[in-house]
């Protein structure tokens, strides 16, 4: 994609609660952006997943039925394309020393929350 999108959780969760039929609004505006933002592959193929979320929301009782619908869809795509890859054995890259010097690249500590405001 190459739009970035920022995303305020907390915003949200506030208009969520304060007006839910602004924040339907909202929140499909913000996703059509995104589709829109991908390149045409991408953007047929996200134009599919929604369609697929859209319908198990519908489908859906109640919210918390949606979020395990929507859960279990996300688990079983991790599966069909990953299972299989998850369950071969890591392959030894060889002994030690053999070949190029290993390359280590230090990492700084990570920053705390609160050290960032």
């Amino acid at each position: 994609m190459t739009a970035k999108v920022l995303f305020d959780f907390e915003a949200w969760a506030r208009l969520a609660r304060r007006d839910p039929e602004k924040f339907e609004v909202q929140r499909t505006r913000m996703i059509e952006r995104i589709i829109e933002s991908a390149d045409d592959d991408q953007r047929r193929r996200l134009r599919g997943l929604q369609f697929r979320i859209d319908m198990e929301r519908r489908r859906a009782r109640n919210p918390m039925d949606a979020c395990i619908r929507l859960n279990r869809m996300m688990s079983q795509y991790f599966e069909e394309r990953f299972h299989a890859a998850l369950l071969e054995p890591l392959k030894p890259a060889g002994p030690r020393g053999a070949g190029k010097a290993d390359n280590v690249v230090a990492f700084r500590p990570r920053k705390t929350v609160s050290e960032l405001e």
